[in-house]
């Protein structure tokens, strides 16, 4: 009888570890914040083309944790440009630009977030970025923003990395290692 009830408890311990790995998968809010943000950009060379489908985790640019599903990265720098010579403009056609949706505040466990070298026409840097609270990594160099930086970005109290370089206009560019 031992035996059994042994049994029985790995079973059920096993059930129950299985159901808290996602096997990729991301939760259905933070697919729908994603589809929204991906809405608001402009992306002339389909560099988003692979943001289709129930598995979000498996998107370009996303990374998700392998136990939770929860996306914590999101990685959409321009691969094709060189930002090391200006005069290289083999990049632009591969920029982002358009609105940065706030839909991006469902990604609650963001920790990474790369928009570097694309285009967003001097928009200013939206002040929402300043509530993603997990962020530890915030690199911006480049995406031409515009404007006065928000005053509440130095709310991001977890900020490890932060590079605000080479944006047209912003006030006060600032590249800082954090520690």
């Amino acid at each position: 009888m031992d035996s059994v009830k042994l049994l029985s408890l790995l079973l059920l311990i096993g059930v129950v570890y299985l159901q808290s790995i996602t096997f990729g998968y991301c939760p259905k809010n933070e697919r729908d914040a994603l589809v929204k943000f991906k809405q608001g950009l402009t992306d002339p060379s389909g560099r988003l083309s692979s943001c289709v489908g129930e598995d979000c985790c498996s998107w370009r640019g996303v990374t998700c944790n392998n136990r939770t599903g929860r996306i914590f990265r999101l990685n959409l720098h321009n691969p094709y440009a060189n930002p090391d010579d200006m005069f290289d403009t083999s990049g632009t056609a591969h920029e982002l630009g358009g609105k940065i949706d706030p839909s991006l505040l469902h990604l609650r466990d963001l920790t990474y977030l790369d928009l570097s070298i694309n285009n967003f026409e001097g928009a200013q840097i939206p002040t929402f970025i300043c509530a993603l609270n997990k962020l530890t990594y915030l690199n911006l160099p480049g995406a031409s923003f515009g404007g006065t930086i928000p005053p509440t970005l130095g709310n991001l109290s977890s900020l490890q990395f932060l590079d605000l370089s080479d944006n047209v206009g912003v006030e006060s560019s600032i590249c800082y290692l954090l520690y």
